[in-house]
């Protein structure tokens, strides 16, 4: 049984998505990497950066 153009459509944004995630995730990760020098608010940056949850907006403009 195949699905539904609808869901195959779905099926398709959604590993899409995940793709974009994953780039975002990794252009965070090298650009925010951890030094000894850093401050605390620079600490919380990263950390808040890091979290998650704010994946969407940079998916959408990327």
């Amino acid at each position: 049984m195949s699905h539904s153009p609808a869901f195959t459509l779905i099926d398709e944004l959604i590993a899409a998505l995940k793709a974009y995630s994953n780039r975002v995730e990794q252009l965070i990760s090298s650009q925010w990497s951890p030094r000894s020098d850093w401050t605390s608010v620079e600490k919380a940056c990263r950390e808040s950066l890091l979290n998650g949850g704010k994946r969407f907006r940079p998916i959408l403009v990327y």
